[in-house]
């Protein structure tokens, strides 16, 4: 995919759009016509980029229409049934052409799953860093207190119930519609969820910890759930990036309750391209099924921030591509970061949980 967001968390690899599948030559196919997402999903990706649902020329596209059935009956094959609570990162056109769009894949997942939650990420509100405190090992440059000011006065609010980036892509922003669907507090990294347990795994969500939501998920037993999408989509790996202290960003967002307009949303993930490079050490572990076009995945949550973990443990730049882990690239200040946490440690003291 295109690269996303560079400052926080899920980015993917080149050739890609989350919630939309590219070519390498960055082009749709050709034989996908556009039509208007309807009206509940649109009014909940940011209207900057408010997307379409691609349909296919009957005339040339050949491929087998996805049903409500043929989602349903990938999810059990991927044992999913029993399963209280799942953590879903999508792509809609990665299937191919799906009858009812995305509100299909979202009853399908809600009919087998009771709980459900989903990246909410919205990133209309967010501010530079300002120049004061400092903040060491940041993956970012602060402005100055002129600039800031100025991106503090023509910046959005945060709202809770805001649109979210269209880069969740639009399984995300229809599982955001639902009429019973929830957010976490946080700015900036937020998720949503529907189903009986939302409620409060979501409120764990705060500005300080806004992944805190996935760990509580990890803790009720969830299972991650990659509909079309790879690792590069699973944002739970950043929680062991964070406990392992590598990474763990703070950001900033204009907000209404603080008497400054602004607050910092600590310890949110940064890039994600070298993150496929966990699933051969989730081997038996990890399930797999094709639905349509789309490669779907299911891993245990706990089980993926174990392995993780591990992979961190034994080096610093695991996880991570060439490219990002070379000196000045994106992942150069979160692996300082480890370095330094393992600097502090005495001598005498091991790593432990």
């Amino acid at each position: 995919m295109v690269e996303g967001w560079k400052g926080i968390g899920e980015i993917v690899p080149r050739g890609y759009t989350r919630g939309r599948r590219h070519s390498r030559m960055g082009a749709p196919p050709s034989t996908w016509t556009a039509c208007p997402l309807p009206a509940t999903i649109a009014s909940r990706i940011e209207p900057a980029h408010a997307t379409v649902n691609e349909q296919p020329d009957t005339a040339e596209d050949h491929r087998p229409v996805v049903t409500h059935d043929d989602v349903v009956a990938g999810l059990k094959a991927l044992g999913l049934p029993g399963v209280e609570v799942v953590v879903v990162h999508s792509s809609l056109s990665a299937f191919g052409w799906v009858a009812g769009g995305a509100q299909t894949v979202v009853a399908a997942v809600r009919s087998v799953v009771p709980t459900v939650i989903a990246p909410a990420f919205t990133y209309v509100a967010r501010l530079p860093s300002p120049p004061e405190p400092h903040i060491p090992f940041n993956a970012d440059t602060p402005a100055t207190w002129k600039e800031f000011r100025e991106a503090l006065s023509r910046t959005p609010v945060h709202r809770a119930d805001g649109p979210i980036n269209r880069n969740m892509g639009a399984i995300a922003a229809a599982f955001a519609a639902e009429p019973d669907a929830s957010r976490s507090p946080a700015p900036i990294c937020g998720f949503s969820g529907v189903g009986p347990r939302a409620p409060e795994i979501l409120a764990h969500g705060t500005a300080d910890q806004p992944l805190a939501v996935l760990e509580t998920a990890a803790e009720q037993g969830a299972w991650i759930l990659l509909l079309g999408v790879g690792h590069w989509s699973n944002t739970t790996i950043h929680v062991a990036e964070n406990h392992e202290h590598r990474g763990g960003y703070t950001r900033f967002a204009r907000v209404a309750d603080d008497p400054r307009g602004w607050t910092a949303v600590r310890n949110v993930g940064g890039t994600s391209s070298g993150f496929p490079a966990i699933e051969p050490h989730l081997t038996g572990m990890q399930r797999e099924t094709t639905i349509g076009a789309a490669r779907c995945l299911t891993v245990p949550a706990a089980d993926t921030i174990r392995v993780a973990r591990e992979l961190i443990r034994r080096d610093p730049a695991a996880l991570l591509t060439p490219e990002d882990r070379a000196p000045g690239g994106r992942a150069s200040d979160a692996i300082a970061k480890r370095q330094a946490y393992l600097r502090s440690l005495p001598s005498t003291v091991q790593e432990s949980d």
